[in-house]
């Protein structure tokens, strides 16, 4: 039932939207060609993007080290206590 949503959902795409439908169900109808194309995608393609993902990360990590990465614009500034408060108090 879901996937018939879907589908209605990506032929009022404007320009491509037929295509999207033939190409997400595999022709015309919902049939077998649905079935094989959605159980590639949930056992091939998104596992594989994730193991992607997950690489492209480590390896980011591994080049760029934690404290680069951290530190990249996201750092926030150190806030200025008052005088006579030291950190330990605050």
């Amino acid at each position: 039932m879901g996937i018939r949503f879907g589908a209605s959902i990506a032929s009022r795409v404007p320009v491509i939207g037929p295509w999207a439908v033939n190409l997400m169900l595999g022709g015309p109808i919902i049939a077998g060609a649905t079935l094989s194309r959605f159980f590639a995608l949930h056992v091939f393609v998104i596992p594989g993007l994730l193991i992607a993902f997950v690489g492209v990360h480590l390896l980011m990590v591994l080049k760029l080290g934690i404290k680069r990465m951290a530190n990249a614009g996201t750092h926030r500034p150190a806030r200025h206590l008052p005088a006579g408060i030291s950190r330990a108090d605050a």
